[in-house]
């Protein structure tokens, strides 16, 4: 059976990755194929990101450059912030078994290879109303 998890497992925070990873490992352990639908909206990252990115008007070789000279510089200044945003990133890239990215909800919605027996909630924060509207409809 293959079970999809709809969860924030993108935030950066050890109760929502190590929740995610909890229900991801029991789930396999009693035989199931589970992985967590990886929805990755920019109001979720963007609170977790150390660095403005470049909005994809900005995409100049300049704004690149700029956003890679601000990564290093808050490397340098603030070495414990980057190193968490990074842990929890590779976390989440290699630790999560999850789909493949999705940026948007009509992208998630519009994947056809995208089937599963069962889709479970993984999380409480998916009924907070005080997350954007954005999120509600998924």
């Amino acid at each position: 059976m293959k079970i999809g998890i709809v969860t924030f497992s993108n935030a950066h925070n050890y109760g929502a990755v190590l929740q995610a990873w909890s229900l991801q490992t029991y789930l396999e352990k009693l035989g199931y194929h589970a992985e967590i639908v990886n929805l990755r909206l920019d109001e979720i990252d963007s609170v977790y990101r150390i660095v403005k990115r470049p909005n994809d008007y900005e995409t100049s070789r300049l704004s690149r450059m700029t956003y890679r000279m601000n990564m290093v510089k808050t490397r340098i200044t603030d070495s414990e912030k980057y190193h968490r945003y990074h842990n929890f990133e590779h976390f989440i890239k290699h630790v999560l078994h999850t789909t493949k990215k999705y940026s948007s909800i009509e992208e998630l919605r519009n994947d056809t290879h995208l089937h599963y027996d069962v889709l479970i909630a993984g999380s409480d924060q998916i009924w907070n109303s005080g997350i954007p509207n954005r999120i509600d409809s998924t």
